[in-house]
């Protein structure tokens, strides 16, 4: 164990926790970035280098493999969406264990993943890939031609909520595409193609609340561990979510059957072996039918959300199955037992600016049901608003014993708790 290397690609500024695990099972970890976090671990085992693995993977890749052939490198990780096909292309090149990239790249890049939904009889909302050649005119015609309002509009290429808004009329959706345009023209990930550079996502609103599914596929059997809802419920006109409720105690089963049964045909339809997932899905209030809004091979939010609120609800470390995963290690999930609800508070600002206060800050780290935090901004940092923020400010997590205590928290919170800018 002791000469085990982990090649970490993509991870984000101030996200110890995977990286301090990695340090404590005495790993060698080298984390690429684009230029020198100097963020300490204590530890000789911990090294960054510097590569642009996103604009220049020819000469990225290059640099790695002379790294592996100074330590030999045992596995490629990643949590960063933008990075998930790059990371298989790594591992492909250094003959490591890996998922197929034209399998990664049909579930990372919005383009392919719904004309992917669409082929294997997914249920998932009613859509048009627009050209953006086309004139606001001619993409107006063709929208109302197609769809009702209101709609989605979304890049290809965008990082989790970023540019995805709801248009409710016209005036609404040229704006809308006007914001999309600018974020798959300048948002590269390492899934970015010509069509996701070059075309944007309309599709119908789907009205309900929407609930994501995590866990993991391990030798072709795909395990559940997490469903969460997003609070409060979101109707736009932006997304991006402030609250991760994951209950188990509420009913007798802990994950609801017609949530897993939509996840487990989305994850059987991508041939994705041996990856975790995340899988975003609205139930419609209408006819309470379940539809896949997304799927992605990674845990959630930069793997934090996933593991933190597994932990604090059963005690397992998602990233002890994750790491053996990478490193084809014998994984061994016996029967789950969730002790405790738990909620992510990933704040952000309502509108843009320059952070003045964390309203409410000292009652949150005060309150008896908080267990983890971590802050990323201080007061005097700019943070921009909802829409276009790929950041997170400041992220908590609680543990509760009950469902009534769980709700009656995120109620609290909500009410409570703001960036004030």
């Amino acid at each position: 164990m002791d000469n085990i290397h982990i090649l970490l690609i993509g991870h984000p500024k101030g996200y110890y926790q995977l990286i301090d695990f990695l340090l404590s099972k005495d790993f060698w970890v080298t984390r690429t970035v684009k230029s020198y976090l100097n963020e300490e671990y204590g530890s000789g085992k911990y090294h960054e280098i510097i590569v642009d693995i996103l604009n220049n993977y020819d000469e990225a890749i290059s640099r790695i493999k002379e790294i592996d052939k100074e330590r030999k490198i045992d596995a490629v990780l990643s949590v960063h969406e933008f990075y998930q096909y790059a990371r298989c292309k790594i591992a492909k090149d250094l003959g490591l264990r890996t998922v197929a990239p034209k399998k990664i790249l049909d579930v990372t890049n919005k383009f392919y993943m719904k004309k992917m939904f669409t082929s294997e009889d997914i249920l998932t909302a009613r859509y048009l890939p627009i050209d953006m050649k086309c004139s606001q005119n001619q993409i107006v015609e063709m929208v109302e031609k197609s769809l009702e309002y209101p709609v989605i509009v979304k890049s290809c290429n965008g990082m989790g909520s970023l540019g995805v808004t709801r248009a409710n009329n016209k005036k609404e959706l040229q704006r809308a595409v006007i914001l999309n345009r600018q974020i798959a023209r300048t948002v590269i990930s390492s899934s970015t193609t010509k069509e996701s550079q070059s075309h944007l996502i309309v599709e119908e609103y789907i009205a309900g609340k929407e609930f994501t599914v995590d866990g993991f596929i391990i030798n072709s059997k795909w395990i559940p561990m997490i469903v969460c809802y997003k609070y409060p419920d979101m109707d736009g006109p932006t997304f991006q979510e402030p609250m991760y409720l994951f209950d188990p105690l509420e009913k007798t089963s802990p994950l609801p059957k017609d949530l897993l049964d939509a996840a487990q045909k989305a994850v059987t339809a991508t041939e994705i072996d041996n990856s975790p997932f995340h899988i975003e899905i609205r139930r419609n209030e209408k006819n309470g039918q379940c539809y896949i809004i997304e799927m992605a091979p990674r845990m959630s939010g930069m793997g934090s959300t996933f593991y933190n609120l597994m932990l604090y609800s059963t005690g397992i470390s998602i990233y002890e199955i994750f790491v053996k995963q990478n490193l084809g290690q014998n994984i061994k999930i016996d029967n789950i037992s969730y002790q405790y609800a738990t909620l992510e508070l990933d704040a952000y600002a309502k509108k843009g600016g320059i952070i003045k206060e964390y309203k409410n800050l000292n009652l949150i780290l005060e309150h008896p049901n908080l267990v983890f935090y971590e802050k990323f901004k201080n007061v005097g940092d700019y943070i921009q608003g909802p829409g276009v923020n790929p950041e997170t400010a400041i992220v908590f997590y609680f543990k509760c014993k009950s469902s009534k205590d769980l709700k009656e928290l995120a109620d609290w919170l909500w009410n409570n708790f703001e960036i004030i800018t």
